[in-house]
């Protein structure tokens, strides 16, 4: 998912600045640590800081993902400390005089709010246990930016503030008091909008705490399955590592079914690698495969989409001969992730490219079920839901998302009203699964996560019409949602999915 992805002009705005940051903590880290009267002590912090910053970024951005943080992981930790390094550069040049007070004072209150935000954030990646006060303000620039910056942010590992040296030196002539002016005042406006988000993350941290006294509800069929979610969308031969991890976590939480996503251009050599493994570890498990769009090209019109998107029934096809899948979504999120990446396409479009793709999957393999999906609660997702669970719709059932936002557990309450009147007049002989159940533990906390995804399974037991819940993900591939860290150690919502699982079991 790209950064640009949902974003408006003011996010871009905000990459440029964020680079200028960069650029400034650079040029007066060397101005700091040149300067003849510099005290030792504040020359040796700005140089350090100066020098570490822009790596200090590129680990913490390299180490969210399982499959390059494995190497990376233990190394988290220097992004908080760079970021305390920068707020007492700020804080000694404020108290020594060596900056003008209203400048100085911006500088430092914004980076001693990043410096402990970025420190909890910190510890919340490692799984330690911190309170919800804490988590809140970890939660702040995330959902800061989110809010007022760019929707998607809670998924982007550049989704960040970056902290700023003070220019502890004489200004030089001309524009350069416009210049510190104006920097200090762009602290003092980032620092505005993650204290204004502050009270909104308290909130929804503390929010989760409503599912702790959810009960799981009897199904006496024993029809309902919870799955996961495993490997980055499939494009070239998984990863061994990934699979392996992945198929790991599966077997110990005793998971009923598996979900793999894949690419509109995935290749015939990993449909084949993929077959493989799944045939020999697949273990009697239900298969969901989806294809996901979020990487598809932007084209700019219509019909130019559409044809786009017909070709890609041949790839279904291809996914569906050689996988053998119990289901297929041939496109998720119609009218959010796709309609980002590729461009919007009008509801009747996807009404026909569903018809099609069940028309070719049926005769690929008769035995396969499938999904039309509802990525979000809009009009739009209403609209395909209601022409999917029709009785005279070609499609067998539809897949929708339990999915929380930065306003915590009030956006996943809101979504379970929606759905419950979406299939309180759905037909028996339709399908539904929660494709996929997920939550946000590096922006509201482990402990919500566990939380969030207990809420999603009890409301999945409590409605006949759910066959399944496939939670979204095993590890954190492209977003911070997984089960397990980008280290490898297991978050504690894994143990949440093995209760229900268990306790579904000797039901």
């Amino acid at each position: 998912m790209s950064w640009l992805s949902g974003a408006t002009p003011v996010a871009a705005a905000h990459i440029v600045l964020s680079l200028l940051a960069l650029a400034w903590n650079v040029v007066i880290a060397g101005r700091v640590a040149r300067w003849r009267e510099t005290p030792r002590a504040l020359g040796a912090l700005s140089a350090i800081a100066g020098l570490a910053i822009i790596p200090a970024l590129i680990i913490v951005v390299a180490s969210s993902s399982l499959l390059e943080g494995r190497a990376l992981y233990a190394a988290a930790w220097i992004w908080p400390v760079v970021a305390t390094i920068v707020a007492v550069q700020a804080i000694y040049a404020l108290v020594a005089r060596l900056v003008a007070p209203p400048i100085g004072t911006a500088i430092a209150a914004y980076d001693v709010v990043l410096a402990v935000a970025y420190a909890a954030r910190y510890f919340m990646y490692a799984g330690a246990p911190i309170s919800g006060a804490f988590v809140g303000l970890a939660a702040a620039p995330v959902t800061a930016l989110g809010i007022f910056i760019a929707p998607l942010a809670w998924a982007q590992p550049l989704a960040m503030f970056v902290p700023l040296l003070s220019p502890a030196t004489p200004p030089p002539r001309r524009l350069g008091t416009l210049l510190r002016s104006v920097v200090a005042l762009a602290a003092a406006g980032w620092l505005a909008l993650v204290l204004a988000a502050l009270p909104e993350s308290e909130r929804a941290v503390a929010s989760y705490a409503r599912y702790d006294g959810a009960r799981l509800q009897e199904r006496p069929k024993g029809d309902l399955v919870i799955g996961l979610k495993i490997l980055p969308t499939v494009n070239d031969e998984p990863s061994p590592l990934a699979l392996t991890s992945d198929l790991g976590l599966a077997d110990s939480l005793g998971v009923g079914a598996l979900g793999v996503y894949f690419s509109p251009t995935v290749t015939n050599a990993a449909l084949d690698s993929l077959a493989r493994s799944l045939d020999d570890q697949r273990g009697g498990r239900t298969l969901l495969v989806a294809l996901d769009l979020r990487d598809a090209p932007a084209i700019a019109t219509l019909d130019a989409r559409s044809k786009w998107l017909r070709r890609r029934l041949s790839v279904l096809e291809r996914v569906v001969r050689r996988l053998k899948p119990d289901y297929l979504v041939p496109a998720l999120d119609p009218f959010g992730d796709a309609a980002r990446a590729l461009g919007p396409l009008p509801l009747r479009e996807w009404e026909r490219y569903f018809g099609d793709a069940m028309a070719i999957a049926k005769r690929a393999d008769p035995d396969v079920t499938v999904l039309a999906h509802a990525g979000g609660v809009t009009e739009r997702d209403s609209a395909l839901v209601a022409w999917a669970l029709d009785t005279t719709s070609p499609i067998e059932g539809i897949g929708i998302v339990l999915r929380p936002s930065y306003d915590g557990a009030a956006s996943l309450e809101a979504r379970m009203a929606t759905f419950d009147r979406w299939l309180r007049g759905a037909a028996p002989v339709h399908e539904v699964w929660a494709i996929g159940a997920e939550a946000l533990p590096m922006l509201h906390g482990e402990v919500s996560q566990r939380r969030a995804l207990w809420g999603a399974m009890a409301w999945a037991t409590r409605h006949a019409t759910v066959q399944g819940l496939l939670v979204l993900q095993s590890s954190d591939y492209d977003a911070p949602v997984g089960l397990r860290a980008p280290g490898g150690r297991r978050r504690i919502g894994a143990g949440a999915v093995a209760r229900a699982i268990k306790a579904l079991g000797e039901r």
